[in-house]
């Protein structure tokens, strides 16, 4: 963090994944190696890289740049540009699975996975060591953990 007087627990990772419309995927060969994706449209995350690291379960790593034309500034956004058929996206997975699930989107190259996505508790330093903003990280840290 840039803001050195505040203080961060790491609550969890949670995992990302490639998706796209099943109309997208139907204007496209199958991919099956992240090079294949390098001609795809994609949409960038403003606070990410538009870099995507990607390893097999054979443990092979490779880093690909995304071709974007588009960039927001919400994840959200991601997921409904996806569904609406214009590109491809890399999205936390609790906002697309149920997507996934109806069919409404495609989970692209799934034997490859992505950087997990850290989820965070952030507060200032400031605070007291018992006081309520702890007590609440400590309890969304054992309730991450389970």
């Amino acid at each position: 963090m840039q803001d050195s007087t505040m203080m961060a627990r790491k609550l969890y990772e949670g995992q990302r994944l490639l998706v796209v419309s099943k109309a997208y995927m139907a204007t496209r060969d199958r991919p099956t190696h992240p090079t294949d994706l390098l001609s795809w449209d994609w949409i960038k995350f403003d606070i990410r890289s538009s870099t995507v690291e990607f390893e097999s379960t054979s443990g092979e790593k490779i880093s690909i740049s995304e071709n974007s034309n588009l960039t927001v500034n919400s994840a959200d956004a991601l997921s409904h540009f996806a569904k609406q058929g214009m590109c491809l996206v890399d999205v936390p997975e609790h906002i697309v699975a149920d997507d996934i699930k109806t069919g409404d989107l495609v989970h692209v190259l799934p034997d490859w996975k992505l950087k997990p996505l850290g989820y965070y508790a952030v507060w200032p330093n400031k605070s007291r060591r018992e006081n309520l903003t702890l007590l609440l990280v400590r309890f969304l840290a054992e309730r991450c953990a389970s």
